[in-house]
């Protein structure tokens, strides 16, 4: 599985047993998560051998989702996805792309 495919097993999972930890947005554009609660990182820890939400967030980031007042968006990430073969990992050297000019 990918990290988008694991993420939304975790947040599908947390939404149904650990809403006060973890929830879809009403309109299931973004994710809410509760980081200073204990059972985050139990929650992590069934989907990652890690167990870490720290650790998570920094591969988060690496596929492109940002954060504001707890909720995490990414414009090709919502509640209703079929398909997730559009979010993949950004890497280093996204922002570095050289244009090549041939004379």
């Amino acid at each position: 599985m990918t990290l988008p495919e694991i993420v939304y097993a975790l947040v599908c999972d947390a939404s149904q047993n650990f809403s006060h930890v973890l929830h879809w947005t009403e309109d299931g554009d973004a994710f809410y998560v509760a980081e200073t609660h204990e059972e985050l990182d139990l929650l992590v820890s069934k989907y990652f051998k890690h167990g870490k939400f720290n650790s998570l967030k920094r591969q988060l980031y690496l596929y492109g989702w940002r954060k504001q007042k707890g909720v995490y968006t990414n414009p090709r990430f919502h509640r209703d996805l079929t398909k997730m073969d559009d979010l993949k990992k950004i890497g280093k050297g996204f922002w570095r792309h050289k244009a090549s000019c041939s004379e």
